[in-house]
């Protein structure tokens, strides 16, 4: 919070000031904890030798595409490719992307699918897309998503958007596959919306510096009116036994979803601890949540999941632990 405050004040920023607001939006119960980033220039102040810091969008996908490169081979160092892969990001896009570099470096006859640009409620769609491959008769669609969330910070801008982004989102990669595996989730049901009349309440956009998001004040107040609807269609009136994987767009998100459906802290709970441990990783969020809740939970439990990005679109997924 300190370094993001100093590094606004070289951009005409106060930094008293800058302080007190990090710190109030930033911190508190139930707030973010920590996070992964592989943004290394905020552990020092020496402004010449920033390697993201000030850079331009060319700068940092070539950043992206170096990090994210390095993990994606790391992924399948001892695992087999898949039929199908498909790669979720929307905070990096290089043609080759990491995915492709990876198929072509192993010669593997894996196809490659790209999903992008859809920002936090990604990895529901993927889901789709991987049951589409599965049904065409593939046997197995692995999934991986690669946010650099962190790489887009923008200390030259001092609204209010922007200082939510810097203290609420980390950098999130995960691979899982859709197939045949001894412990995982029986997908049950998708499904996905957009809701009217909210175009504007969140944008994700391309500029000269990097990506630049803008957040309406009543996102969680939309969100609201049309959850319950929307879960109803989903899963049904009763949702006293059913876990929920709520993506956590921030603090305020969780809570409200889970007061208009009176849910018990326990249905909650994952989705709060990743919040907490990591940040918002953007797509790569819900599958964080769903790995932790692997470890947890018995054999047939279920689990509506919830997702929210531009659009506003809201996407869910009704998952049965196996």
């Amino acid at each position: 919070m300190k370094w993001l405050a100093t590094a606004h004040g070289r951009h005409g920023a106060n930094v008293a000031d800058l302080k007190q607001r990090f710190l109030a939006l930033g911190t508190g119960p139930g707030k973010v904890q920590q996070r992964g980033t592989f943004y290394t220039d905020c552990h020092h102040q020496n402004w010449d030798e920033m390697e993201i810091h000030g850079k331009t969008m060319d700068e940092r996908m070539r950043f992206f595409d170096k990090a994210c490169s390095k993990v994606v081979e790391q992924f399948y160092e001892k695992s087999a490719m898949p039929d199908d892969l498909i790669h979720v990001s929307c905070t990096g896009y290089v043609a080759p992307s990491p995915v492709q570099r990876l198929v072509s470096n192993k010669g593997a006859e894996t196809t490659v699918t790209h999903a992008y640009h859809m920002g936090c409620y990604a990895a529901v769609p993927a889901l789709r897309m991987g049951q589409g491959f599965l049904a065409a008769g593939k046997n197995q669609v692995d999934v991986v998503h690669t946010e650099l969330c962190t790489l887009h910070m923008g200390t030259h801008r001092h609204t209010v958007d922007q200082l939510i982004v810097e203290t609420l989102f980390g950098d999130g990669l995960i691979k899982y596959s859709l197939g045949a595996e001894e412990k995982g989730f029986e997908i049950l049901k998708l499904s996905e919306e957009v809701i009217p009349n909210t175009l504007e309440h969140m944008t994700w956009n391309l500029e000269s510096w990097g990506m630049g998001m803008t957040l309406a004040i009543d996102i969680p107040l939309a969100l609201g009116r049309g959850v319950k609807r929307f879960v109803r269609k989903l899963y049904g009136e009763d949702l006293s036994k059913a876990y929920f994987a709520i993506h956590p767009g921030g603090p305020k998100i969780i809570e409200q979803i889970a007061r208009i459906l009176k849910l018990e802290d326990w249905q909650v709970e994952h989705s709060k601890q990743v919040l907490q441990s990591c940040g918002n990783m953007s797509s790569a969020t819900l599958p964080h949540i769903w790995s932790s809740m692997l470890e947890d939970i018995q054999p047939g439990s279920e689990v509506v999941s919830l997702a929210f990005g531009p659009g506003l679109t809201i996407v869910g997924a009704v998952l049965r632990c196996c």
